[in-house]
């Protein structure tokens, strides 16, 4: 729970800078990080039991995350 404000700060960046043009300018500047900053409070206070997230941080800055859900593949299909 602790690393979830600067995970959604990250993951706020990263929206910005892979889906400019994919997604409302509004929403990228105004609203991602709130949006990133609810999923990532709702992921660590209540997190399935199938979820893992890992961090990078470098001296000892967030630099990296990765958030994976295993078999989520509900239909087999791969």
């Amino acid at each position: 729970m602790e690393d979830a404000e600067a995970i959604a700060l990250l993951h706020a960046e990263s929206w910005r800078s892979a889906y400019r043009g994919m997604f409302k300018e509004e929403f990228l500047d105004r609203y991602v990080v709130e949006d990133r900053k609810d999923i990532w409070h709702q992921r660590f206070a209540a997190p399935q039991n199938n979820q893992i997230v890992l961090v990078a941080e470098e001296d000892p800055e967030l630099c990296g995350f990765a958030c994976a859900f295993g078999n989520e593949d509900k239909n087999g299909v791969y």
